[in-house]
Protein backbone atom coordinates (compact mmCIF):
# COMPACT_ATOMS: atom_id res chain seq x y z
CA UNK A 1 0.00 0.00 0.00
CA UNK A 2 1.87 3.21 -0.98
CA UNK A 3 1.95 5.90 1.76
CA UNK A 4 0.83 9.23 1.04
CA UNK A 5 0.79 13.00 2.15
CA UNK A 6 -2.32 13.71 4.26
CA UNK A 7 -3.95 16.49 2.02
CA UNK A 8 -7.34 17.13 3.95
CA UNK A 9 -9.03 19.37 6.61
CA UNK A 10 -9.18 18.99 10.61
CA UNK A 11 -12.05 20.27 12.68
CA UNK A 12 -9.57 23.23 13.96
CA UNK A 13 -8.94 24.88 10.91
CA UNK A 14 -11.40 27.94 9.81
CA UNK A 15 -13.26 26.02 7.21
CA UNK A 16 -16.92 26.81 7.49
CA UNK A 17 -19.23 30.32 7.19
CA UNK A 18 -20.91 31.13 10.24
CA UNK A 19 -23.39 33.21 8.52
CA UNK A 20 -24.95 29.60 6.70
CA UNK A 21 -25.80 27.03 8.91
CA UNK A 22 -24.55 28.13 11.87
CA UNK A 23 -26.38 31.79 11.76
CA UNK A 24 -29.75 29.53 10.94
CA UNK A 25 -28.96 27.54 14.86
CA UNK A 26 -28.44 30.85 16.32
CA UNK A 27 -31.67 32.97 14.89
CA UNK A 28 -33.68 29.67 16.50
CA UNK A 29 -32.16 29.95 20.08
CA UNK A 30 -32.29 33.74 19.95
CA UNK A 31 -36.51 33.48 19.41
CA UNK A 32 -36.40 31.77 23.30
CA UNK A 33 -34.73 35.69 24.14
CA UNK A 34 -31.05 34.06 25.22
CA UNK A 35 -28.56 36.00 25.40
CA UNK A 36 -26.02 35.74 22.25
CA UNK A 37 -23.17 35.96 24.85
CA UNK A 38 -24.33 32.67 26.47
CA UNK A 39 -25.07 31.11 23.06
CA UNK A 40 -21.66 31.86 22.26
CA UNK A 41 -19.63 31.16 25.72
CA UNK A 42 -16.85 29.27 24.75
CA UNK A 43 -16.65 29.57 21.05
CA UNK A 44 -14.39 32.40 20.92
CA UNK A 45 -16.93 34.24 18.91
CA UNK A 46 -18.67 37.64 19.24
CA UNK A 47 -22.27 37.64 17.35
CA UNK A 48 -20.58 40.75 15.40
CA UNK A 49 -18.54 38.13 14.07
CA UNK A 50 -21.31 36.25 12.79
CA UNK A 51 -23.79 38.63 11.77
CA UNK A 52 -20.32 40.40 9.58
CA UNK A 53 -20.82 37.65 6.75
CA UNK A 54 -17.46 36.57 6.14
CA UNK A 55 -16.47 35.07 9.42
CA UNK A 56 -15.18 31.43 8.88
CA UNK A 57 -14.92 29.04 11.86
CA UNK A 58 -13.68 25.78 12.98
CA UNK A 59 -15.09 22.32 13.75
CA UNK A 60 -14.43 22.89 17.20
CA UNK A 61 -16.04 25.99 17.54
CA UNK A 62 -19.06 24.91 15.38
CA UNK A 63 -19.44 21.91 17.63
CA UNK A 64 -19.17 24.32 20.48
CA UNK A 65 -22.01 26.22 19.39
CA UNK A 66 -24.73 23.31 18.94
CA UNK A 67 -23.27 21.70 22.75
CA UNK A 68 -24.39 25.51 23.98
CA UNK A 69 -27.42 25.59 22.02
CA UNK A 70 -28.48 22.44 23.48
CA UNK A 71 -28.20 23.44 27.01
CA UNK A 72 -29.71 26.86 26.43
CA UNK A 73 -33.06 25.89 24.35
CA UNK A 74 -33.92 22.87 27.03
CA UNK A 75 -36.68 21.32 24.39
CA UNK A 76 -36.10 18.38 22.57
CA UNK A 77 -37.08 19.91 19.61
CA UNK A 78 -34.36 22.42 18.18
CA UNK A 79 -32.29 19.65 15.95
CA UNK A 80 -35.61 19.58 14.24
CA UNK A 81 -36.65 23.10 13.69
CA UNK A 82 -33.04 23.44 12.81
CA UNK A 83 -33.57 21.04 10.27
CA UNK A 84 -36.44 22.48 8.47
CA UNK A 85 -34.62 25.76 7.77
CA UNK A 86 -31.08 23.98 6.29
CA UNK A 87 -31.74 23.91 2.58
CA UNK A 88 -31.81 25.34 0.15
CA UNK A 89 -30.63 27.88 2.86
CA UNK A 90 -28.73 31.10 1.76
CA UNK A 91 -25.64 29.79 1.07
CA UNK A 92 -25.09 32.02 -2.41
CA UNK A 93 -25.13 29.99 -5.62
CA UNK A 94 -24.90 26.64 -3.64
CA UNK A 95 -28.33 27.75 -2.58
CA UNK A 96 -29.57 28.99 -6.37
CA UNK A 97 -28.02 25.56 -7.78
CA UNK A 98 -29.58 23.25 -4.50
CA UNK A 99 -32.95 24.84 -5.07
CA UNK A 100 -33.26 24.93 -8.75
CA UNK A 101 -32.40 21.02 -9.21
CA UNK A 102 -34.56 19.55 -11.77
CA UNK A 103 -35.33 16.30 -10.05
CA UNK A 104 -34.08 13.97 -6.61
CA UNK A 105 -31.14 12.38 -8.32
CA UNK A 106 -29.69 15.72 -9.07
CA UNK A 107 -29.84 17.14 -5.79
CA UNK A 108 -28.33 14.16 -4.40
CA UNK A 109 -25.27 14.92 -6.67
CA UNK A 110 -25.29 18.46 -5.79
CA UNK A 111 -25.39 17.45 -2.38
CA UNK A 112 -22.76 16.00 -2.04
CA UNK A 113 -20.26 16.73 -4.74
CA UNK A 114 -20.71 20.03 -2.78
CA UNK A 115 -21.04 18.84 0.72
CA UNK A 116 -18.21 21.19 2.59
CA UNK A 117 -20.65 24.30 1.62
CA UNK A 118 -24.23 22.47 2.09
CA UNK A 119 -23.27 19.55 4.03
CA UNK A 120 -20.73 20.61 6.30
CA UNK A 121 -21.03 18.26 9.86
CA UNK A 122 -21.85 14.97 8.07
CA UNK A 123 -21.48 13.52 4.92
CA UNK A 124 -24.22 12.25 2.11
CA UNK A 125 -23.06 8.67 0.82
CA UNK A 126 -25.30 7.70 -1.70
CA UNK A 127 -25.62 3.68 -2.83
CA UNK A 128 -28.05 1.97 -4.70
CA UNK A 129 -29.14 -1.86 -5.20
CA UNK A 130 -31.42 -3.27 -7.59
CA UNK A 131 -34.35 -1.43 -6.15
CA UNK A 132 -33.83 1.11 -3.41
CA UNK A 133 -31.58 4.43 -3.11
CA UNK A 134 -29.80 5.05 0.39
CA UNK A 135 -28.17 7.91 1.81
CA UNK A 136 -25.95 7.02 4.75
CA UNK A 137 -24.90 9.72 6.56
CA UNK A 138 -21.28 9.58 7.75
CA UNK A 139 -19.60 12.20 10.47
CA UNK A 140 -17.73 14.09 8.66
CA UNK A 141 -15.70 16.26 11.69
CA UNK A 142 -16.00 13.96 14.86
CA UNK A 143 -19.53 15.20 15.97
CA UNK A 144 -18.71 13.22 19.23
CA UNK A 145 -21.90 13.77 21.93
CA UNK A 146 -23.50 16.22 19.30
CA UNK A 147 -24.28 13.61 16.49
CA UNK A 148 -27.31 12.76 17.30
CA UNK A 149 -28.23 16.28 17.48
CA UNK A 150 -26.91 16.68 14.08
CA UNK A 151 -28.00 13.58 12.50
CA UNK A 152 -31.52 14.50 13.64
CA UNK A 153 -31.25 17.94 11.86
CA UNK A 154 -29.87 16.70 8.32
CA UNK A 155 -32.77 13.70 8.11
CA UNK A 156 -35.28 16.28 8.41
CA UNK A 157 -33.79 18.83 6.58
CA UNK A 158 -33.29 16.67 3.72
CA UNK A 159 -36.28 15.16 3.54
CA UNK A 160 -38.23 18.82 4.06
CA UNK A 161 -36.47 20.16 1.07
CA UNK A 162 -37.53 16.99 -0.98
CA UNK A 163 -41.17 17.48 -0.11
CA UNK A 164 -40.43 21.53 -0.47
CA UNK A 165 -38.97 20.70 -4.12
CA UNK A 166 -41.13 17.74 -4.92
CA UNK A 167 -44.35 19.33 -3.53
CA UNK A 168 -45.04 16.00 -2.25
CA UNK A 169 -44.34 13.98 0.79
CA UNK A 170 -41.77 11.45 -0.74
CA UNK A 171 -41.85 7.70 1.27
CA UNK A 172 -38.51 8.31 2.99
CA UNK A 173 -37.90 5.62 5.40
CA UNK A 174 -35.60 6.96 8.06
CA UNK A 175 -32.86 4.21 9.92
CA UNK A 176 -30.84 5.59 13.11
CA UNK A 177 -28.11 4.33 14.57
CA UNK A 178 -28.71 5.39 18.24
CA UNK A 179 -31.24 4.31 20.26
CA UNK A 180 -34.91 5.10 20.60
CA UNK A 181 -34.75 8.34 22.41
CA UNK A 182 -38.12 9.92 24.87
CA UNK A 183 -39.33 12.18 22.53
CA UNK A 184 -40.26 9.67 19.39
CA UNK A 185 -43.29 11.78 19.07
CA UNK A 186 -40.71 14.27 17.72
CA UNK A 187 -39.72 12.01 14.87
CA UNK A 188 -43.23 10.99 13.91
CA UNK A 189 -44.16 14.60 13.49
CA UNK A 190 -41.11 15.74 11.55
CA UNK A 191 -40.55 12.33 9.74
CA UNK A 192 -43.83 10.19 9.72
CA UNK A 193 -43.91 6.74 10.81
CA UNK A 194 -41.15 5.20 8.94
CA UNK A 195 -38.34 5.32 11.76
CA UNK A 196 -35.95 2.56 13.08
CA UNK A 197 -33.52 3.05 15.51
CA UNK A 198 -30.51 1.00 16.60
CA UNK A 199 -29.45 0.15 13.20
CA UNK A 200 -25.69 1.06 13.96
CA UNK A 201 -25.59 3.46 10.79
CA UNK A 202 -27.68 6.73 9.78
CA UNK A 203 -29.56 5.99 6.68
CA UNK A 204 -32.76 7.38 4.63
CA UNK A 205 -33.95 4.76 1.79
CA UNK A 206 -36.18 5.58 -0.97
CA UNK A 207 -37.21 3.20 -3.67
CA UNK A 208 -35.46 4.48 -7.07
CA UNK A 209 -38.44 5.56 -9.15
CA UNK A 210 -38.50 8.57 -7.47
CA UNK A 211 -35.01 9.87 -8.50
CA UNK A 212 -35.59 10.71 -11.99
CA UNK A 213 -39.42 12.36 -11.31
CA UNK A 214 -39.34 16.08 -12.62
CA UNK A 215 -39.80 18.92 -9.76
CA UNK A 216 -41.87 21.91 -10.21
CA UNK A 217 -41.39 23.86 -13.46
CA UNK A 218 -38.27 23.68 -15.57
CA UNK A 219 -35.59 25.99 -13.94
CA UNK A 220 -32.58 24.58 -16.33
CA UNK A 221 -31.05 27.55 -17.07
CA UNK A 222 -31.11 28.72 -13.65
CA UNK A 223 -29.46 25.41 -12.73
CA UNK A 224 -26.73 25.94 -15.07
CA UNK A 225 -26.04 29.64 -14.57
CA UNK A 226 -25.76 28.28 -10.72
CA UNK A 227 -23.51 25.05 -11.48
CA UNK A 228 -20.94 27.19 -13.69
CA UNK A 229 -20.51 29.74 -10.36
CA UNK A 230 -20.16 26.94 -7.91
CA UNK A 231 -17.66 25.60 -10.53
CA UNK A 232 -15.57 28.95 -9.73
CA UNK A 233 -15.58 29.20 -6.28
CA UNK A 234 -15.81 25.92 -5.08
CA UNK A 235 -12.66 23.41 -3.56
CA UNK A 236 -13.17 19.90 -3.84
CA UNK A 237 -11.25 18.55 -0.17
CA UNK A 238 -11.95 16.14 2.22
CA UNK A 239 -11.93 15.99 6.19
CA UNK A 240 -9.29 14.08 8.17
CA UNK A 241 -12.00 11.47 9.78
CA UNK A 242 -13.73 11.30 6.30
CA UNK A 243 -9.63 10.40 4.66
CA UNK A 244 -8.92 7.99 7.28
CA UNK A 245 -12.66 6.23 7.30
CA UNK A 246 -11.46 6.05 3.65
CA UNK A 247 -8.50 4.41 3.47
CA UNK A 248 -9.69 1.66 5.74
CA UNK A 249 -12.88 1.06 3.84
CA UNK A 250 -10.95 0.51 0.99
CA UNK A 251 -8.19 -2.02 2.26
CA UNK A 252 -11.07 -3.52 4.73
CA UNK A 253 -10.68 -7.04 4.15
CA UNK A 254 -7.03 -6.88 5.35
CA UNK A 255 -5.99 -6.53 8.63
CA UNK A 256 -5.08 -3.00 9.11
CA UNK A 257 -3.70 -1.85 12.20
CA UNK A 258 -3.00 1.30 13.85
CA UNK A 259 -0.02 1.77 12.83
CA UNK A 260 -0.55 0.84 9.00
CA UNK A 261 -2.51 3.71 8.47
CA UNK A 262 -0.55 5.94 10.48
CA UNK A 263 2.22 5.24 8.29
CA UNK A 264 0.16 5.26 5.45
CA UNK A 265 -0.36 9.10 5.98
CA UNK A 266 3.15 9.60 7.02
CA UNK A 267 2.84 10.21 10.98
CA UNK A 268 4.00 8.39 13.89
CA UNK A 269 1.43 6.34 15.99
CA UNK A 270 1.36 8.39 18.57
CA UNK A 271 0.90 11.38 16.41
CA UNK A 272 -2.00 9.76 14.54
CA UNK A 273 -3.93 8.96 17.91
CA UNK A 274 -3.59 12.35 19.17
CA UNK A 275 -5.20 13.89 15.92
CA UNK A 276 -7.73 10.85 16.55
CA UNK A 277 -8.62 11.60 19.71
CA UNK A 278 -9.10 15.58 18.50
CA UNK A 279 -11.31 14.64 16.48
CA UNK A 280 -13.83 12.33 19.27
CA UNK A 281 -12.43 9.44 17.42
CA UNK A 282 -10.43 5.92 17.94
CA UNK A 283 -8.73 4.06 15.66
CA UNK A 284 -10.60 0.96 16.68
CA UNK A 285 -14.02 2.88 16.28
CA UNK A 286 -13.33 3.57 12.79
CA UNK A 287 -12.29 0.14 12.18
CA UNK A 288 -15.36 -1.19 13.39
CA UNK A 289 -17.96 1.26 11.61
CA UNK A 290 -16.32 0.67 8.48
CA UNK A 291 -16.85 -3.02 9.26
CA UNK A 292 -20.49 -2.95 10.30
CA UNK A 293 -20.93 -0.30 6.92
CA UNK A 294 -19.46 -3.08 4.67
CA UNK A 295 -21.45 -5.79 6.23
CA UNK A 296 -24.42 -4.28 5.97
CA UNK A 297 -24.19 -2.93 2.57
CA UNK A 298 -22.97 -7.04 1.71
CA UNK A 299 -26.50 -7.67 2.86
CA UNK A 300 -28.61 -5.21 1.69
CA UNK A 301 -27.26 -4.37 -2.08
CA UNK A 302 -25.56 -8.14 -2.90
CA UNK A 303 -27.85 -9.98 -0.68
CA UNK A 304 -24.92 -12.03 1.03
CA UNK A 305 -25.65 -14.46 3.91
CA UNK A 306 -24.16 -14.23 6.99
CA UNK A 307 -21.33 -17.07 6.06
CA UNK A 308 -20.86 -15.07 2.79
CA UNK A 309 -20.37 -11.93 5.06
CA UNK A 310 -17.92 -13.16 7.35
CA UNK A 311 -16.06 -14.87 4.70
CA UNK A 312 -15.76 -11.81 2.73
CA UNK A 313 -14.66 -9.80 5.69
CA UNK A 314 -11.92 -13.10 6.55
CA UNK A 315 -13.70 -14.26 9.90
CA UNK A 316 -12.84 -17.54 10.46
CA UNK A 317 -15.58 -18.89 11.65
CA UNK A 318 -19.07 -17.87 12.72
CA UNK A 319 -19.06 -17.17 16.29
CA UNK A 320 -16.00 -14.77 15.62
CA UNK A 321 -17.75 -13.10 13.26
CA UNK A 322 -21.36 -13.17 15.50
CA UNK A 323 -19.34 -11.31 18.96
CA UNK A 324 -17.51 -9.06 16.68
CA UNK A 325 -20.68 -8.16 15.06
CA UNK A 326 -22.75 -7.56 18.39
CA UNK A 327 -19.39 -5.77 19.44
CA UNK A 328 -19.79 -3.20 16.35
CA UNK A 329 -23.35 -2.85 16.76
CA UNK A 330 -25.10 -4.11 19.83
CA UNK A 331 -27.23 -6.60 17.77
CA UNK A 332 -26.89 -9.81 16.10
CA UNK A 333 -26.55 -9.85 12.42
CA UNK A 334 -30.10 -11.86 11.95
CA UNK A 335 -32.18 -9.35 14.12
CA UNK A 336 -29.95 -5.87 12.37
CA UNK A 337 -30.46 -7.53 9.19
CA UNK A 338 -34.24 -7.65 9.32
CA UNK A 339 -34.52 -4.26 10.60
CA UNK A 340 -32.81 -3.20 7.82
CA UNK A 341 -34.69 -5.03 5.74
CA UNK A 342 -37.87 -2.84 7.36
CA UNK A 343 -36.46 0.14 6.02
CA UNK A 344 -35.95 -0.62 2.87
CA UNK A 345 -39.62 -2.05 2.42
CA UNK A 346 -40.88 1.93 0.70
Amino acid sequence: MKSTALICYENDEVIYAAHHHAALLIDLVKIKNINSHKLLSGTGLFYQDIVSGNKLITGQQYLRLIQNAQNLYKTNDLSFRWGHTLWPGHYDCFSQLLGNCQNLQQTLQVMSKYRLQLSPLITPIITQDSRYCYIQWRDAIGLGEQKKFVIESWMTGFSALCRFRSQQKLPWHFGFSHAQPKYQEQYQVNLGEQVYFDLGIDVMAIDKAYLHQNWQYETSTAYNIALRQCQQVSTHTVSFIEQVFDYILTYIRQSLTLEDVASHFQMSSATFKRKLKKHNSRFQQLQDQARLSTALYLYQCNGFNNTQVANYLNFNDMPNYRRAFKRWSGRTPNNLKQDLLNVSSV
